[in-house]
């Protein structure tokens, strides 16, 4: 009986360490190493890094994209598009998924649960003969409500 009452002293005091330790009791974005996403801003976003925003508790990235932009040096009839496949993760929701064209024929940006997202360019412009990574790109997206 006695292990019983110190492994619940141990289990509370624990408990309250740990939800302490978060800023105003939100520990959504806590748990990440990720950056800030201030709303009604234009963030750079990178591949493979996770924005957060803990007041509306969604962490947003990306992880692809398809870059059919004219090149610079290139004729071409059409300026092309690209696009990007962005992952918001919201607490209490499903990983949701949503593309964003940089073309304005196509869904340039979108609302998810009350968050806006506009995509506002991409980052490097194609250029003839040069091949880019995915870690080569930067995304510039207003995030707003």
């Amino acid at each position: 009986m006695r292990q019983k009452v110190i492994f619940g002293v141990f289990v509370f005091l624990l408990s309250a360490i740990l939800y302490s330790g978060c800023d105003n009791c939100n520990c959504f974005c806590a748990a990440y190493d990720v950056e800030d996403l201030k709303l009604n801003d234009t963030i750079e976003l990178r591949y493979r890094e996770l924005y957060c925003n803990s007041e509306h508790e969604f962490r947003l990235s990306f992880d692809s994209l398809g870059d059919g932009r004219c090149p610079i040096g290139a004729y071409c009839i059409w300026e092309g598009n690209a696009h990007v496949d962005f992952i918001i993760k919201q607490e209490g929701r499903s990983e949701q998924i949503f593309t964003l064209n940089t073309f304005a024929g196509f869904l340039t940006d979108t609302t998810l649960n009350g968050i806006r997202f506009e995509l506002i360019d991409m980052l490097p412009y194609p250029v003839v003969d040069k091949d880019y990574q995915l870690d080569d790109y930067i995304l510039q997206i207003l995030v707003s409500n």
